[in-house]
Protein backbone atom coordinates (compact mmCIF):
# COMPACT_ATOMS: atom_id res chain seq x y z
CA UNK A 1 0.00 0.00 0.00
CA UNK A 2 2.90 2.50 1.19
CA UNK A 3 4.54 1.37 -2.68
CA UNK A 4 1.43 2.17 -4.30
CA UNK A 5 0.69 5.41 -2.74
CA UNK A 6 3.94 6.60 -3.29
CA UNK A 7 3.91 6.05 -6.87
CA UNK A 8 0.65 7.80 -7.48
CA UNK A 9 1.84 10.67 -5.52
CA UNK A 10 5.13 10.65 -7.74
CA UNK A 11 2.92 10.38 -11.06
CA UNK A 12 1.18 13.78 -9.71
CA UNK A 13 4.20 15.40 -8.72
CA UNK A 14 5.25 15.14 -12.12
CA UNK A 15 2.20 15.95 -13.62
CA UNK A 16 1.99 19.53 -11.78
CA UNK A 17 5.37 20.17 -12.56
CA UNK A 18 5.00 20.39 -16.48
CA UNK A 19 3.64 23.75 -17.11
CA UNK A 20 6.27 25.82 -13.97
CA UNK A 21 8.64 23.80 -16.30
CA UNK A 22 7.73 24.61 -19.07
CA UNK A 23 7.63 28.30 -18.15
CA UNK A 24 10.91 28.60 -16.23
CA UNK A 25 12.67 27.08 -19.66
CA UNK A 26 11.00 30.05 -21.60
CA UNK A 27 12.05 32.54 -19.19
CA UNK A 28 15.53 31.08 -18.54
CA UNK A 29 16.12 31.08 -22.91
CA UNK A 30 14.71 34.63 -22.70
CA UNK A 31 17.33 35.98 -19.79
CA UNK A 32 20.24 34.07 -21.60
CA UNK A 33 19.54 35.89 -24.98
CA UNK A 34 18.75 39.37 -23.74
CA UNK A 35 22.31 38.86 -22.26
CA UNK A 36 23.93 37.60 -24.98
CA UNK A 37 24.96 34.51 -24.15
CA UNK A 38 22.73 32.76 -26.55
CA UNK A 39 22.30 33.49 -29.85
CA UNK A 40 18.45 34.93 -30.75
CA UNK A 41 17.84 32.39 -33.32
CA UNK A 42 17.97 29.94 -30.44
CA UNK A 43 14.18 28.67 -30.06
CA UNK A 44 12.72 27.10 -27.38
CA UNK A 45 11.48 23.92 -27.58
CA UNK A 46 9.38 21.34 -25.03
CA UNK A 47 8.72 18.29 -26.03
CA UNK A 48 7.92 14.40 -25.73
CA UNK A 49 11.73 13.62 -25.20
CA UNK A 50 12.74 16.17 -22.71
CA UNK A 51 9.27 15.08 -20.90
CA UNK A 52 10.19 11.50 -21.18
CA UNK A 53 13.96 12.08 -19.97
CA UNK A 54 12.69 13.43 -16.53
CA UNK A 55 10.00 10.99 -15.65
CA UNK A 56 12.59 8.48 -16.53
CA UNK A 57 14.79 9.63 -14.00
CA UNK A 58 11.96 10.70 -11.52
CA UNK A 59 10.39 6.78 -11.84
CA UNK A 60 14.32 5.36 -11.14
CA UNK A 61 15.03 7.35 -8.05
CA UNK A 62 11.52 6.28 -6.32
CA UNK A 63 11.85 2.59 -6.10
CA UNK A 64 14.61 2.73 -3.34
CA UNK A 65 12.88 4.82 -0.63
CA UNK A 66 9.57 3.63 -1.51
CA UNK A 67 10.77 0.34 -0.13
CA UNK A 68 13.09 1.10 2.63
CA UNK A 69 9.76 3.06 4.02
CA UNK A 70 7.65 -0.57 3.36
CA UNK A 71 10.17 -2.62 5.05
CA UNK A 72 10.54 -0.24 8.21
CA UNK A 73 6.83 0.01 8.26
CA UNK A 74 6.33 -3.90 8.05
CA UNK A 75 9.42 -4.44 10.84
CA UNK A 76 7.43 -2.81 13.40
CA UNK A 77 4.39 -4.95 14.84
CA UNK A 78 1.04 -3.81 15.73
CA UNK A 79 1.33 -4.68 19.10
CA UNK A 80 4.64 -2.64 19.73
CA UNK A 81 2.84 0.22 18.44
CA UNK A 82 -0.09 -0.09 20.24
CA UNK A 83 2.26 -0.49 23.50
CA UNK A 84 4.04 2.94 22.47
CA UNK A 85 0.94 4.50 21.88
CA UNK A 86 -0.20 3.75 25.53
CA UNK A 87 2.78 4.69 27.49
CA UNK A 88 3.35 8.29 25.82
CA UNK A 89 -0.32 8.72 26.67
CA UNK A 90 -0.25 7.65 29.99
CA UNK A 91 3.15 8.64 30.58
Amino acid sequence: MIVGEAGLMAAVAALAAIVPSMLAGRLLLALLQDTGQVAPTVSYGFGPIALARDSASHSSALPGPRLVTARRTAKVRAVDRCSRRQSTTHG
